[in-house]
């Protein structure tokens, strides 16, 4: 059986994060992406990390704002995480989207 991990979700921008260039020089981003759940005034509120690389994470920092509405399509990624130090370390794991294409929508 063949399993497909490619996902499409759409919502407002957080916050955009700080780009990078990484040690093999390609160029990357993420930004939150808030995403409505369901309920009222936003109590269900669902915040996904979307990993951006290359000519795309370019024109993230460049042009995406927190507010604007925005259609994601990539992948899942699971990504273990670790809070505090050794003694009291918290572990858990978060799901990101690493995107492969957008499309900014106006208001």
């Amino acid at each position: 059986m063949a399993y497909i991990n490619h996902v499409f979700i759409s919502g407002n921008v957080g916050k955009v994060e700080s780009g990078m260039t990484q040690s093999t020089g390609v160029k990357a981003a993420s930004f939150l992406l808030a995403v409505d759940s369901g309920g009222a005034s936003g109590a269900n509120t669902l915040w996904i990390r979307v990993n951006v690389y290359g000519k795309i994470a370019e024109l993230v920092m460049q042009h995406l704002a927190k507010g604007d509405y925005v259609v994601v399509a990539g992948k899942l990624m699971q990504r273990r995480t670790a809070k505090g130090d050794v003694v009291t370390e918290v572990k858990g794991y978060r799901v990101d989207i690493i995107k492969k294409e957008s499309r900014v929508i106006p208001k």
